[in-house]
Order: structure tokens, then sequence, then C-alpha cells
């Protein structure tokens, strides 16, 4: 697997809504961002820079969050879904500020979302 710069994986609780609708107008685009053509991936734009956005279901996300879950120290139950999102490189960390704001916008929008960090192997 290759190093993709800011990947996270958001672990949404299953008894929230999830939707790209949810998703998109959950997200800061009052900072400028604005949201690309996609499918499955979609890309959210910061000028130049682009993350990548997926929404991930089904069996096996269902068994991975498991293991994440366990991993952690937490309740296995729950998280049958997530978000996962990567940026491009970014070797001056010139997008590290938007994508904290990724991650509280996800956190505001998610209330008990879990946020994971599949590169280190611990949770944001």
């Amino acid at each position: 697997m290759s190093f993709r710069p800011y990947r996270t994986l958001a672990l949404i609780p299953d008894d929230l809504p999830l939707s790209w609708a949810h998703l998109q107008a959950a997200l800061p685009l009052s900072l400028g961002a604005i949201w690309a053509e996609g499918d499955p991936l979609k890309p959210l734009l910061f000028g130049t820079y682009t993350f990548t956005f997926s929404i991930e279901a089904g069996e096996d996300v269902q068994e991975e969050n498991a293991e994440i879950l366990e991993g952690l120290g937490l309740d296995t139950h729950g998280f049958a879904r997530r978000v996962a999102y990567s940026g491009e490189a970014d070797d001056e960390m010139l997008h590290f500020n938007d994508h904290v704001l990724l991650m509280e916008a996800l956190e505001r929008a998610f209330p008990g979302v879990v946020l994971f960090d599949p590169e280190l192997g611990e949770r944001i």
C-alpha cells in the first residue's frame, strides 16, 4: 500500500444518516472548497489541491471497522459504514489545516464518529 497524505477513516454510527447529500452539506465549503463530479469517489477541491472521498459500506467494511474498534478498545457494534478520504502529495503541509477542518466538520456532523488513521493504526 502506498502512502496517501491525510488518509482518514471516519467510522459512522449506524443510527446516523449517511449519504452524499448529507456529507456534502456537512463539510466546510465556505472555506472555498468545491465538490467535483465523481462516482464512486468524489473529489473535494481546495483550489488546485484535491481530497478524495468515498462512502463505504457492506459486510467487509463492518468486519474491518469491528477490527479497528477492537484494537482501540471500543465497542465493536454499530459501525457498518464509514467515510474514507485522503489527499494528494503535500510535502510542505500546505493543506494540513484543511485536513483538520475536515475532521472537525465530520465530528460535528456525525456525533460519535471514530476517526482513524490507517497509516499509523491510531485513533485521531
